[in-house]
């Protein structure tokens, strides 16, 4: 997960791993269609974790937070299912950053909305870079703290700049 935009209006997060899922259904289809009436088991195989490997992957995930109408939406897509959610800022009782163990690779992260209805996580996937996700974290509650619309103002006073100097008689006398 990526912070993609942030501007005072709003904020937008975006995670992709579609890539994946381009890369290894492609490679799968292609192994399998080499290795039909062959003998050898091993194509099918790789063909097999390939095709596991596109069926997993196909994740994506948007988070738009806008700071005007103090408004997230958020919308996961995933094989065969897609998921959206419309939460007001308010709603959000807290943003945290999930962690495992990563195994040997180390720590791995994602950020999670929790609420009153549960915890809502921003990804289906954890991935590594705790600085990345320390910073995402304070970004995403200084978004969420940020103060929505201005009211407007109920007092107007006009601000005219001054009037030009007469224009000079185009014809001259005599």
């Amino acid at each position: 997960m990526r912070i993609v935009e942030d501007k005072p209006e709003r904020m937008v997060l975006r995670d992709r791993t579609l890539w994946v899922s381009l890369v290894t259904g492609p490679l799968a289809l292609l192994l399998v269609v080499v290795t039909i009436g062959k003998p050898a088991w091993a194509p099918g195989l790789a063909a097999a974790v390939l095709g596991l490997c596109a069926f997993v992957f196909f994740n994506s995930t948007d988070v738009v937070l806008d700071r005007l109408a103090r408004t997230i939406d958020l919308r996961r897509m995933s094989m065969g299912r897609t998921r959206t959610w419309s939460l007001r800022f308010d709603e959000i009782a807290q943003v945290r950053v999930d962690r495992t163990s990563g195994g040997r690779n180390g720590p791995t992260f994602r950020l999670t909305f929790l609420t009153a209805g549960g915890a809502i996580p921003l990804t289906a996937a954890y991935e590594g870079g705790q600085a990345k996700y320390d910073d995402m974290l304070k970004r995403v509650r200084d978004a969420l703290r940020s103060a929505g619309p201005s009211a407007p103002s109920t007092t107007w006073r006009a601000t005219l700049p001054p009037p030009p100097p007469p224009a000079p008689d185009i014809v001259q006398p005599g």
